[in-house]
């Protein structure tokens, strides 16, 4: 008796974990972006890179028992020191759970922006809810915990601290080993709090001068491009990283890039390595999938009286233009 209440334990246990993993997919939203589960990069100019860099190195030194750390900025990967592969599953976690249910939470209160401090301060998404309030074991939020495979040593267990200023992210992770304390914290924040504060406003500056050339130069086409080598995702129909259905073409478009990769994909199980296909629908969008190289590129576009050899030149064009330091062909 006594073991059939703990099966039947086990297995609503189970069943609400289920629920609450699914429910956190959110399967209305899901398109080719969840077929990659690739990693979005924020392309920077050297110096601002560098900066970043050099910041994330200081963090380490200062703070010696930190193995390794993960910088965001709008949600895309900046810098990381997990290897591709444990890469992918810590990114996801962080922005399709994490920042996603934080954002949420932030919508929820109201708080778009912190107007009550004179000095706009970071705070920890995993770690101390409150650092001015003495510790106890509600003011902590659950810090998570990470089985990671660094290079060729063993699966190690580390504990994952999120640290997040305006739109700029630090993820620091700790052997699950290290004691973190209440004033372990307040002390991380006071020397984060400042050089973050700092940091986050030069890569927003250079991301709003970015901004200002490109729409100079908008296009009304659209793309996806994955590179299966490295992990790299980027999009132009997505407007943000929040699975949201914030997308700049029709869901039915949409649909049809995952119809293109499966048969892409089918194709080159088959033995061939090379893809195009050329769709043009009922509401005269245009939409191309190339597979070449262990990359994928896709284009969307509406024109109503242009003919395949137009469409060519402009997905060409768009190549060019977005992937000039990529080898691509088909």
């Amino acid at each position: 008796m006594r073991k059939s209440e703990s099966s039947r334990y086990c297995l609503i246990l189970f069943v609400f974990c289920m629920l609450q993993y699914l429910h956190s997919l959110h399967l209305e939203h899901c398109d080719i972006l969840d077929v990659f589960q690739g990693v979005q990069f924020l392309p920077l100019d050297k110096t601002t890179f560098l900066q970043v860099q050099c910041f994330v190195n200081h963090v380490q030194v200062a703070f010696s028992n930190i193995e390794f750390s993960i910088f965001l900025f709008n949600e895309h990967l900046v810098w990381s020191g997990l290897e591709p592969e444990e890469l992918q599953v810590v990114f996801r976690y962080l922005v399709n759970s994490l920042l996603l249910s934080q954002a949420e939470k932030d919508h929820q209160n109201g708080i778009t922006s912190q107007l009550n401090t004179i000095i706009p301060r970071g705070n920890f998404i995993t770690g101390p809810s409150d650092l001015q309030k003495p510790f106890n074991g509600n003011s902590m939020n659950k810090i998570p915990l990470f089985h990671l495979k660094r290079s060729q040593q063993s699966t190690s267990v580390y504990q994952m601290v999120v640290y997040k200023f305006q739109n700029a992210t630090l993820c620091l992770f700790y052997k699950s080993t290290t004691l973190l304390t209440t004033d372990s914290f307040r002390v991380l924040d006071d020397f984060l709090s400042p050089r973050l504060r700092k940091l986050s406003s030069e890569v927003a500056d250079y991301l709003t001068r970015q901004s200002a050339v490109s729409s100079l130069n908008d296009s009304s086409s659209r793309f996806v491009y994955f590179n299966r080598m490295n992990l790299a995702t980027k999009s132009s129909i997505h407007l943000d990283n929040r699975r949201s259905g914030n997308i700049s073409v029709p869901v039915e478009v949409l649909r049809l890039l995952a119809d293109i990769n499966s048969n892409h994909w089918s194709s080159s199980q088959s033995g061939n390595p090379t893809a195009e296909t050329i769709m043009k629908t009922v509401n005269d969008y245009w939409v191309v999938g190339k597979l070449s190289n262990a990359r994928e590129f896709y284009v969307v576009t509406q024109h109503k009286n242009a003919n395949i050899a137009e469409i060519s030149d402009e997905v060409k064009k768009i190549c060019d233009k977005q992937l000039k330091s990529i080898f691509f062909h088909v």
